[in-house]
């Protein structure tokens, strides 16, 4: 069985898988850091709520 016809395209494949996982690990980053942001913001206004009331 000859094999001159297919193509080896092994290489391409593992690199789309990287750019693909690469993608989405930088996504879930950009998730985290929002949401890190985000608990960070909600205490800022907590604490200054809490200042207001009390002048």
């Amino acid at each position: 069985m000859p094999t001159e016809g297919i193509p080896q395209n092994a290489e391409y494949l593992y690199l789309g898988l990287v750019v693909v996982f690469g993608i989405l690990g930088a996504y879930a980053a950009s998730i985290f850091w929002r949401f890190r942001n985000l608990q960070k913001d909600q205490q800022l206004i907590k604490q200054l709520q809490e200042e207001d009331s009390t002048h």
